[in-house]
């Protein structure tokens, strides 16, 4: 096999982590690839070390994100797709590693299987320099039901560098949703996955690393990246609500009541919270899908709660009570 496959990569502030994914790139033992590179407007030296890479090797091509599309990931990995001339799609993020025979073993599957439209490998970590193996569940003979309840609830099943994807596969999609922030491998997924007719296959070979580090944590602690959180979790929920027919909703409940209350869990005493955001997911929720009686009460309760600053005498009381229930619920549901 001599396809050329296409590495699309998003990449914002990445100067100090994206040498070594290019380098990774770089050292593929199938050297038939291009490497697209999408800047989504940095700040710091990315846009310098990646045109380094640039001039050295004709296989790398560096593109900025027009100014018309919305920032963020997706519109880079949307505009990448654009740009790319590859018979398969890999979608790598800018802190991952791919290991030297990813391509190789990964278009290998696809010789072999050629039916396939898309193929899910497994992926290990990198924590403090080291690289490490991760045991996945096996979802080799998971229902399409189970697949949609996982990624509905979590863990995921897979991620956006996990899979490689035929192309013209790939473009009888929508793409991937640019009012997204988060969720994006939860939201296109979604929507692969819910398709009856969809062929792909779980591989268990660990061919890429994801990287573990304090910068990741420390972003659930940012007001901007909270309100980001919310407005791409409602996004998400106008996904599921197109998708699922009202049989579905019933089918998913218990998922879809899980996965709302897991994103609402441990915000509502956060000060850094947007509480106009909060309102509009649950209200959201509430008017497009089937809850139980106690559930619709508890957001009730939840929504009464916002009207009021937490300085307010007893607001602070009624949240704290309202937030310890939250994991009640998601055990009854």
């Amino acid at each position: 096999m001599n396809s050329l496959v296409s590495i699309i990569i998003p990449t914002y502030n990445r100067a100090h982590l994206i040498k070594e994914t290019i380098e990774s790139v770089c050292l593929q033992t199938y050297c038939n690839w291009e490497c697209i590179i999408v800047d989504d407007g940095s700040t710091d030296e990315t846009l310098n070390v990646i045109k380094e890479y640039e001039v050295k090797n004709k296989k790398i091509k560096i593109y900025s994100r027009p100014t018309t599309k919305k920032k963020g990931a997706n519109s880079c990995r949307n505009y990448g797709v654009e740009n790319c001339l590859g018979d398969y799609l890999l979608f790598l993020d800018s802190d991952d590693i791919l290991k030297e025979d990813c391509l190789e073993t990964r278009l290998g599957v696809f010789e072999k299987f050629p039916s396939l439209d898309f193929a899910v490998f497994s992926m290990g970590l990198i924590k403090n320099n080291r690289f490490e193996n991760y045991k996945y569940p096996d979802l080799t003979d998971a229902s399409r039901e189970k697949l949609i309840g996982l990624f509905i609830t979590g863990p995921l099943p897979w991620n956006m560098t996990r899979p490689l994807w035929k192309k013209n596969f790939f473009l009888t999609q929508t793409g991937f949703n640019e009012e997204l922030d988060m969720f994006d491998d939860d939201e296109f997924n979604l929507r692969v996955v819910y398709d009856f007719n969809v062929k792909f296959k779980f591989i268990e070979s660990t061919d890429c690393f994801y990287r573990i580090y304090e910068e990741n944590s420390l972003k659930y602690k940012d007001e901007v990246f909270i309100e980001k959180l919310f407005k791409s979790h409602l996004e998400l929920l106008k996904t599921l609500n197109q998708l699922f027919n009202s049989n579905e909703k019933i089918k998913f409940k218990k998922e879809l009541q899980q996965n709302f209350l897991g994103i609402m869990n441990g915000f509502l005493l956060d000060t850094r919270l947007s509480k106009r955001e909060y309102k509009l997911n649950i209200l959201f929720f509430y008017r497009n899908f089937r809850s139980s009686l106690p559930f619709n009460f508890f957001l009730g309760l939840k929504y009464f709660a916002l009207q009021y600053p937490l300085e307010k005498k007893g607001s602070y009381r009624i949240n704290k009570f309202l937030d310890s229930k939250i994991n009640y619920f998601i055990e009854k549901c």
